[in-house]
């Protein structure tokens, strides 16, 4: 006896027919984040966005903006303040037209907030540039101390600014 030819076309039939269905639920599911409708005011937020169209544009602006700065040399992307440090006390020195200006941790508050200023108008990233004093004859050199990165550290990380300490290379 053969058996039906009807049972097992149906099963030909139902498997693919589950792939398909659940392909159309999914595009189901992702209709509301794929509708765009150009009659709609752009100022209005899609339904399924999770941005304003404001927002959207701005931080495709923002983008945009940071890949060319990153495409730029070093030297046109960074605005670098080159600031001393007192071999004897550890104080921070800026030299500025000539004059020596002893910042202390009331005025470099001011110092690194005018610098932050000039760099934001020039679209520059701020990096300040710490260097130590080459050790004297007798080859002592008391600061910077573990005391004194620790208050750099605090000073500029509290303005979020990026800072190296730049060690002189000594002959050995």
């Amino acid at each position: 006896m053969t058996p039906p030819k009807g049972s097992r076309s149906i099963v030909r039939f139902l498997l693919p027919m589950a792939d398909i269905m659940a392909l159309l639920f999914s595009f189901f599911l992702l209709l509301p984040h794929l509708e765009h409708d150009p009659d709609k005011a752009p100022a209005e937020s899609p339904t399924g966005s999770l941005w304003a169209w404001q927002e959207q544009e701005q931080l495709r602006e923002e983008l945009q903006r940071l890949r060319r700065r990153s495409r730029l040399p070093v030297d046109e992307r960074l605005m670098i303040v080159v600031l001393d440090i007192d071999g004897d006390t550890g104080d921070l020195l800026l030299t500025q037209s000539g004059k020596v200006q002893r910042l202390n941790a009331a005025s470099i508050d001011n110092v690194i907030q005018g610098h932050l200023a000039r760099a934001r108008a020039e679209d520059r990233e701020l990096f300040y540039l710490l260097r130590v004093p080459r050790p004297d004859e007798k080859g002592s050199r008391p600061h910077p101390t573990v005391a004194d990165e620790m208050l750099y550290r605090r000073v500029f990380g509290r303005r979020k600014v990026d800072f190296r300490i730049d060690y002189p290379r000594l002959a050995e």
